[in-house]
């Protein structure tokens, strides 16, 4: 198994793993952009793409209480923007999908991985509901389980 968020660790575990994980959220978009890096590793390595089982990191609350279900699942898109953020600093070439800019270019401070991380009232974990809603799946049960506007395509269908 590998967990995978920029594209060249994406190429790799289509190369080399028979489980991906992806770390990029809940998006569609999002899922069809790293599923394209796991393909293009895949048949590099001459890989078939279906022996290749796909999961995805995200957080999960579902609740009556929109804020609450967002502020549980804050952690989530923190983890991911500090690697997306590496990932654009150093592949100046990278072109993200929409819901992964938003997270880039959302003003937040540094996630500190040694310190504080875990707590939901941290100011490291304030970003919005909307960037939250990219990255997890928060809020009442019947727009959690809405799959359609998550989309219905293959690639969204593998996970």
């Amino acid at each position: 198994m590998m967990s995978a968020t920029g594209p060249k660790n994406l190429r790799l575990a289509g190369a080399l793993a028979d489980i991906v994980q992806l770390q990029v959220g809940t998006h569609p978009d999002a899922i069809r952009w790293a599923l394209q890096y796991v393909r293009e590793g895949a048949e590099e390595a001459e890989r078939d793409l279906d022996e290749i089982e796909d999961g995805c990191f995200t957080a999960m609350f579902v609740s009556d209480d929109q804020e609450a279900a967002w502020e549980f699942c804050r952690f989530s898109p923190n983890i991911a923007a500090n690697q997306l953020q590496e990932t654009v600093k150093f592949n100046a070439d990278v072109q993200l999908p929409d819901p992964l800019k938003r997270l880039v270019n959302t003003p937040r401070a540094t996630y500190d991985y040694w310190g504080g991380h875990c707590e939901s009232d941290a100011e490291h974990m304030k970003l919005p509901g909307e960037v939250v809603d990219d990255f997890s799946i928060a809020g009442p049960l019947e727009r959690c389980a809405d799959g359609d506007e998550a989309g219905a395509d293959g690639d969204w269908r593998r996970l």
